[in-house]
């Protein structure tokens, strides 16, 4: 059985369909970059002694911890991209991705290393942090039952 596609209209006026993506894979995605853990500082006890305890409140921790939160949102991004959308490129949509890889070459010395694919939805279709929003929440939105009742069968 073929799943159902879900069309995206984006802020760029461009309309992609998606479909779900299973909820336990976006799990292993995430699970597959490690949380950072806090530092541990010695803490000394009221009888004079000391312990060792870990210190979420550290500079450096919540550096780590926002680092980490922006790799597991790009993973999640680039899985959704990846496996959850619907798209076969036409010659005028291959075409802009040209044209916008000779762009970031030649204006920014820099190489999208990604897939045509990858860079159309990515740079091109999608015009923001709201649109991958919508993006992702489609995508696993559409991977659980929205009806009680439809979860039951």
């Amino acid at each position: 059985m073929t799943q159902k596609l879900t069309p995206i209209l984006f802020s760029t006026d461009i309309q992609i369909a998606v479909r779900p993506v299973s909820n336990v894979l976006m799990m292993e995605v995430q699970k597959s970059i490690p949380r950072p853990k806090p530092p541990v500082e010695r803490v000394a006890n009221a009888d004079g002694t000391f312990r060792e305890e870990p210190n979420p409140d550290h500079p450096d921790y919540a550096a780590a911890l926002s680092k980490w939160t922006e790799q597991v949102e790009e993973a999640v991004r680039k899985l959704c991209i990846k496996r959850g959308v619907v798209l076969h490129m036409t010659d005028e949509q291959k075409a802009e991705v040209a044209e916008l890889r000779e762009f970031m070459r030649t204006e920014f010395d820099q190489a999208l290393d990604a897939d045509d694919r990858y860079v159309y939805v990515a740079y091109i279709a999608v015009g923001g942090q709201e649109d991958y929003a919508k993006l992702v929440n489609t995508i696993v939105g559409r991977s659980q039952p929205t009806d009680p009742k439809s979860a039951s069968g």
